[in-house]
Order: C-alpha cells, then sequence, then structure tokens
C-alpha cells in the first residue's frame, strides 16, 4: 500500500502531462522564474557590488515573486492538501525573510540619482 502511494507520487512528480485546465499554471511559474528571479538577482548584485547595501528593489520583487508562487501553488489543483503545504513552508518563509530584510534597509535607504543611480535600486 505504500509503495503504491510512492510509485503514484514518482509519477505525478516526474508526469509531463499537463491537464488542459491547469495550462497556465506552468505558464505562470515558468515566467516567475524566467523573468523575475534574474532580474531580483541582478539588482542584488549590482547594489551589493557598489556600497554593500541591499537592494531595496529586489526586496519588494523577492514579495512580490514568492507572493506569486504563493498564489499559484494554492490555486493549482493537481497537488493534494499536503503536497500543497509543502510546497508552500518555503515560499511564505521567503516572504518573511524577505520583509525583515527590508524592515532593515528601509531606515537606511537613500537616493541620490544625480550622482550614481545604482543608490535607487
Amino acid at each position: 500500500m505504500v509503495e503504491e502511494h510512492r510509485i503514484q507520487v514518482l509519477h505525478h512528480m516526474s508526469s509531463d502531462v499537463e491537464d488542459d485546465t491547469n495550462i497556465i499554471i506552468p505558464r505562470v511559474v515558468v515566467f516567475l522564474n524566467i523573468f523575475f528571479r534574474p532580474i531580483i538577482g541582478l539588482l542584488m548584485a549590482v547594489r551589493g557590488m557598489y556600497d554593500g547595501k541591499l537592494s531595496v528593489a529586489s526586496l519588494l520583487l523577492s514579495i512580490l515573486y514568492f507572493t506569486g508562487f504563493v498564489v499559484v501553488i494554492y490555486v493549482d489543483e493537481r497537488f493534494k492538501k499536503c503536497e500543497r503545504r509543502s510546497r508552500l513552508v518555503p515560499k511564505v518563509f521567503g516572504i518573511a525573510v524577505a520583509t525583515a530584510q527590508l524592515s532593515g534597509a528601509l531606515p537606511i535607504y537613500s537616493c541620490d540619482a544625480e550622482n550614481d543611480w545604482r543608490t535607487c535600486i
């Protein structure tokens, strides 16, 4: 019984066949991973190389990124309740970490676009 359940879960995780009703979910995941994550990394790298501070823009985008994943995972009907929770927990912690970083970065945030645009990200 347990072995049969494991086989079903493995098949579900490795299945390349998508339901017609859920075609938008994989596209949203791909969009979030291909579009948002590189921009967030680039903003963090540029600001970090400039003065070692955290990028406020990248932290805000990170919160949007993780929130987008929370919505996508919550809406995805392919997963059982336990699977949803196991996929949601890291995203919720990601939101918490980015929020904590943002609360530390905002008090020291300053933007001097006339002298250097990198201070504004």
